[in-house]
């Protein structure tokens, strides 16, 4: 009888951590593939600075997806936040933070454009987002013209070739940790209390102390380089910023409800048109700061800025768990899909497979995610 119980205690696990088991399973994979250069200190900074810009997106497409919308549109709006900036810069000589101002401030108002189409004047998302993927890679490629506007100022490429000091690197890595620990410990009092299952003590032990060996790991290979680059600090920013509104705030509570069914939420008295407003709102603000990270890595804005943009961010979303029905989804589960779709790419890339089948590779998972959501809602109705 205890070893069943060991068995089933060792299954649940599993269930629970399925994507943070499949990403650690990818990169010793690849690891051994590339006979080492994966996880290289160089290698390792490049590869979360491309998940860095991924990551930022991911998160507003998370609560829009929570909420049961989607932005499509979110790869072409990332690029033309991030061409404004880089035409402030190049051709009208304007200073770095005047750009990033402007960036954002046509972000917002790309928010508030998708928003009112589809909550005020009734547009289905995924059509609405759809049509304005178009009207805004037409818009951009016309601003630039077909060609690469740059270089870019150097206090603005911080934004992504920049580090911090080794030592503060460190303090947030030890931040996190206790981040880490906070949450688990958290989350279990918040199970017992409610008389939810939280599994025995031991697996959440297990559960920390794998999720503390990876943020120390990671922060200890970072640092043997040139520490934290910014792009990630900016990204585990708005990560952490993203999971607050969704767990502690009364907005993130109701983005869960509306997404879980929109006619009980309307009955309840949410206002379901503003609150759509507000996460396109959201998403546009996010598009621009990741617009703006792209430029900056890229050194100047280029025909190809957010191409493909919207398959990887909805697929880190529902390899992390998100149901693309609404109601459920978990930002640490998105931040692991995120993750994984890089990792993939990056592995991949050194072992120089063809790009074409690297499409092939994420149609496909993204397509296994979608069906293990589905059948996964299936199974919970029985």
């Amino acid at each position: 009888m205890k070893t069943r119980n060991k068995y089933l205690h060792i299954d649940s696990f599993l269930r629970k951590n399925v994507i943070l088991v499949a990403l650690i399973v990818c990169i010793v994979i690849f690891q051994i593939l590339t006979k080492g250069i994966l996880l290289s200190p160089r290698n390792l900074s490049n590869l979360l600075r491309q998940t860095s810009i991924i990551g930022v997106v991911t998160m507003s497409m998370l609560m829009l997806i929570i909420a049961g919308n989607i932005d499509l549109a979110c790869g072409m709006s990332a690029a033309a936040c991030g061409g404004i900036a880089a035409i402030v810069m190049v051709k009208w000589g304007l200073p770095a933070p005047i750009a990033v101002l402007l960036a954002i401030i046509l972000g917002i108002l790309i928010g508030v454009w998708q928003g009112m189409w589809i909550a005020k004047g009734g547009l289905v998302p995924f059509i609405c987002t759809l049509g304005n993927q178009l009207l805004f890679k037409g818009l951009y490629l016309t601003t630039i013209q077909g060609k690469t506007i740059g270089p870019v100022s150097n206090s603005f490429k911080l934004i992504s070739q920049g580090y911090i000091p080794i030592n503060v690197s460190w303090i947030i890595c030890v931040i996190a940790v206790l981040v880490i620990i906070y949450s688990c410990v958290n989350k279990r009092k918040t199970a017992i209390k409610y008389g939810l299952d939280c599994g025995s003590i031991m697996s959440n032990i297990v559960q920390m102390l794998l999720y503390i060996g990876v943020i120390v790991a990671l922060f200890w290979r970072l640092c043997s380089h040139q520490g934290l680059p910014v792009p990630v600090f900016i990204m585990l920013f708005i990560v952490v910023i993203t999971a607050i509104i969704l767990q502690k705030t009364r907005f993130g509570r109701r983005i869960y409800a509306i997404g879980g069914n929109s006619e009980a939420a309307k009955l309840s008295g949410i206002n379901i048109e503003r609150y759509t407003v507000a996460l396109y709102v959201i998403a546009g603000l996010f598009a621009a700061i990741a617009g703006c990270m792209l430029v900056a890595r890229l050194d100047g804005a280029v025909n190809s800025a957010g191409n493909a943009y919207e398959t990887d961010c909805i697929s880190a979303c529902v390899i992390g768990g998100a149901s693309m029905s609404g109601g459920v989804g978990t930002v640490f589960g998105a931040l692991l899909g995120a993750l994984l779709i890089s990792v993939l790419e990056n592995g991949m890339g050194l072992l120089n497979i063809s790009t074409y089948f690297q499409y092939m590779v994420k149609g496909l998972i993204l397509i296994i995610a979608v069906w293990f959501d589905i059948t996964s809602r299936k199974a919970g109705k029985k």
